[in-house]
């Protein structure tokens, strides 16, 4: 099995290591440590890929948790700068940029 490391070498394509992380999926794994160019890589357990959150148990309570709360978050700043929003207003406002769309597959 060749390794990360000599591919990159051979490739002339260097991995940056402060960015690269190892993550165990699955709850029977060894937990063990990786290592690129003579450095451990920092291990986690959750990490945002193209836009959407993913956990070492592959559910994606996480990632909806986070955009109900982003959602939630953007329906308080509509309700505290208007003062008596109506149906009318908060609708184009909360709609102008879709947030629950983008990853709903996940």
């Amino acid at each position: 099995m060749i390794r990360l490391e000599e591919w990159s070498n051979r490739w002339l394509l260097t991995f940056n290591v402060n960015k690269c992380k190892s993550m165990h999926i699955g709850y029977n794994n060894q937990q063990a440590d990786y290592h690129l160019n003579d450095t451990v890589l920092q291990k986690t357990s959750e990490e945002k890929d193209l836009g959407i959150l993913v956990s070492r148990d592959l559910k994606p309570s996480a990632h909806v948790a986070k955009i109900a709360a982003k959602a939630n978050s953007r329906l308080g700043i509509i309700r505290r700068n208007f003062t008596f929003p109506s149906k009318e207003i908060v609708v184009p406002l909360y709609l102008s940029r879709p947030i629950l769309d983008y990853g709903a597959q996940a």
